[in-house]
């Protein structure tokens, strides 16, 4: 008897579609939810301690690579002076109370990386507004403006895996406090940063392989910054978002990082600092008052709706709770919004917004409670994440595969529903539908007979169905078992190439974006579907998946201008091999490590390329900035200690000598020459001189061929 085994697509779970970089939060005292199961579970064992702001990161599996609170200093109320700690707990970098921003900050840190580099993390801090309070008399000396913006680069290649901080509090912009958010640019591989700036409007900042600069500074005021979770790659227009503590909702452009359109949600009653997006970036959920008793609401707002239909966002305002007082909101990897309230300060728990994607989202409360027993165990904030980790639809789907099969006699099917949430099979056209089974406690259905068969599968969120029509075959071969179909090994390419792929042989094709050509050019990353037809009308998918991928290639040098006639080492770095332009005034143009003496202001750009045949370029400046210069000692001590023991001069840049003649108080010559090199030992006929005031006539010509004429005194110690 053959038995084949149909598998069964399962529901695109949301644990299963989501990034896993943040499936471990290490917040408040302690405290730590681990989402690598599907659900949050607590977790003990977590060093941190914060009263707001902090970060963790995960790598793609979900195995926590490091946390931190975001920095602190040492006040006269003692806390924490701020770390960042490795997945064992344990400290990999102290701040000292000195560096980075403040835990007591609402979004004190966010992580993400750092662009064009592996196993490299930008960690960026941001200060309190608390520093006018707990910082010391000393810091408040040190620092008026306070710490502000700042950076750290954490390198997972150091310590054995386990981690270090390569680079440490980098200054970007001082003044500034509470507001820290992170956006993925639409090319994927850049960031974009915003911070409160000035406390008067919102500043945006540039993160690439180039490093950090500002992009602009908006008029729009909040502390507190979050930003919808759209994914660049597939963006829905309507829904690239930015809001602010305030309720000032924005339009982020992802690609120029311009702030726009501004909405107003606050109505006089006053403000409050929750809001989260809906994983689809369809929805806003924010704790807003209402207008009559000044009682905050969960509002959601349409912002898909009212981009469709151009009503106003506010007209499209649900109420989904008539009390509700969160301190912070955050989406997690579940596809829930979770959100922290506090219970007099004798108790804080977290609660969810269950299904935010959906028309009928829910809302749960104390799913986790901790209790105050003393003022350690307060806190106000969940860990910071770039929203676009938690981008996805989370649409329920199901997908049993062909749409037809042929059952021979004595031959059976096994259908697999895999590891689904809740399963209902249907039967077959002779007896009926079959039982409906709980999570995983059946997880197959035997074909034994023709008929069409069906399967539903819900989720908390939502439900699929698909069917299959089973044929006799009148044992006669099932014409579609033999069909088969691979697109190719999941790839990577340079960012910017296309990759062109073709698949002969089928009779029709459907490709993911609705192209029905064999070929598909590929420029970018994504996931790429095809579905193909044979001519007996069987029909198979594959799935590729595409990276792109472009080298960090980073120019340097020790200093960005020198004197006309001197030489300067430039550095490249990033790549594997390297193109200087223009060749003037290089050593070589085909080196990491070129030595440049250029005679006029001038630009270099590298090409890099590394060993999968990806470029990239950087660019660097040298200015010539000084003109020839003789610098002339106005004393030397020739008494052989080493020191100052010849009278010579110091030249910058390319100078003829014509002459250097130093003379006694008589008019004697006593050292004449045209060498830069030379210079006077004291001496005249092999006679020390007697200490004092000598005069000194000098004659030289620069690259202009104008005469230089400096003359003076210079005097003789012993």
């Amino acid at each position: 008897m053959r038995y084949a085994i149909l598998l069964l697509l399962s529901l695109f779970t949301m644990q299963a579609l989501a990034q896993k970089e943040a499936n471990v939060w290490h917040f408040g005292n302690g405290l730590c939810l681990d989402f690598n199961s599907g659900v949050p579970v607590e977790v003990s064992g977590s060093a941190m301690w914060t009263f707001e702001g902090c970060a963790s990161v995960c790598d793609s599996v979900g195995q926590l690579l490091f946390y931190t609170n975001g920095g602190g200093r040492v006040p006269q109320s003692g806390q924490d002076p701020g770390r960042i700690w490795n997945k064992n707990n344990a400290v990999m970098y102290d701040m000292q109370g000195l560096e980075g921003g403040g835990l007591s900050s609402s979004q004190s840190s966010v992580i993400f990386p750092v662009p064009g580099e592996k196993k490299k993390y930008y960690v960026f801090t941001m200060d309190e507004i608390e520093h006018y309070i707990d910082a010391t008399p000393e810091i408040l000396a040190q620092e008026p403006n306070g710490r502000g913006l700042r950076y750290f680069i954490v390198d997972m290649n150091l310590n054995g895996g386990l981690g270090g901080v390569s680079e440490a509090d980098v200054l970007v912009y001082d003044y500034s406090f509470e507001g820290l958010c992170a956006i993925r640019h639409e090319n994927k591989n850049d960031y974009w940063v915003l911070i409160n700036q000035d406390t008067t409007g919102l500043g945006v900042y540039s993160v690439t392989s180039s490093g950090v600069a500002l992009a602009g500074v908006y008029p729009y005021t909040g502390y507190y910054i979050k930003s919808s979770p759209t994914n660049p790659n597939s963006a829905v227009p309507c829904c690239n978002k930015v809001i602010t503590s305030s309720g000032i909702l924005l339009d982020f452009n992802t690609g120029t990082g311009v702030l726009s359109n501004p909405v107003d949600l606050i109505n006089s009653n006053g403000s409050n600092n929750a809001f989260e997006f809906s994983p689809n970036s369809f929805y806003l959920y924010g704790s807003v008052p209402n207008d009559v008793t000044g009682i905050n609401e969960l509002i959601r707002y349409n912002m898909l709706l009212a981009s469709q239909t151009g009503q106003s966002l506010e007209s499209t305002a649900e109420v989904i709770e008539s009390s509700f007082d969160p301190i912070y909101m955050q989406l997690a990897p579940d596809g829930n919004i979770y959100f922290l309230q506090s219970n007099n300060f004798v108790q804080f728990s977290i609660g969810a917004i269950n299904c935010p994607n959906t028309n009928t989202p829910s809302v749960s409360y104390d799913l986790f409670t901790y209790d105050v027993v003393s003022g350690d165990d307060i806190f106000f904030s969940l860990p910071n994440y770039p929203s676009w980790i938690f981008y996805n639809s989370y649409d329920a789907k199901i997908e049993f595969g062909p749409d037809t099969i042929y059952l021979c006699p004595g031959d059976s099917f096994l259908l697999d529903a895999g590891v689904g949430t809740f399963w209902e099979w249907g039967g077959d056209c002779f007896s009926g539908p079959q039982n409906t089974w709980p999570d995983n406690s059946t997880r197959y259905f035997t074909v034994t007979q023709p008929g069409v068969y069906s399967a539903t599968l819900t989720g908390t969120c939502g439900s699929a169905s698909d069917q299959i029509w089973v044929l006799p075959c009148n044992n006669e071969p099932d014409p579609c078992q033999n069909v088969t179909l691979t697109i190719g090994p999941d790839t990577t390419i340079c960012k910017g190439s296309p990759l062109v792929l073709t698949v002969p042989g089928y009779e029709s094709y459907l490709w993911q974006d609705g192209s029905t050509a064999p070929s598909i050019t590929i420029t970018s990353a994504g996931t790429y579907i095809l579905t193909v037809t044979d001519t007996a009308d069987c029909s198979i998918t594959d799935t590729l998946a595409v990276d792109d991928y472009t080298p960090a290639v980073v120019a340097t040098t020790t200093k960005d201008s020198i004197c006309r006639g001197e030489s300067i080492a430039l550095t490249a770095s990033g790549a594997d091999t390297y193109v200087w332009t223009p060749n003037t005034g290089l050593t070589c143009i085909s080196c990491a490590a070129p030595l440049a003496t250029p005679v006029s202001t001038i630009t270099y750009q590298v090409t890099g390329t590394d060993d999968a045949g990806c470029s990239a370029s950087a660019s660097l400046i040298i200015y010539i900035e000084c003109n020839e210069i003789i610098e002339v000692p106005s004393a030397f001590s020739p008494n052989g200690d080493g020191k100052n023991d010849l009278f010579r001069l110091l030249v910058k840049g390319p100078v003829e000598l014509n002459s250097f003649i130093v003379c006694n108080r008589w008019g004697q010559v006593v050292f004449e020459t045209n060498d830069l090199n030379a210079g006077w030992n004291g001496q005249f006929n092999n006679t020390d001189q007697a200490v004092g005031t000598y005069v000194y006539s000098i004659t030289a010509k620069n690259t202009d061929n104008e005469t230089i004429i400096l003359q003076g005194n210079v005097t003789l110690i012993r």
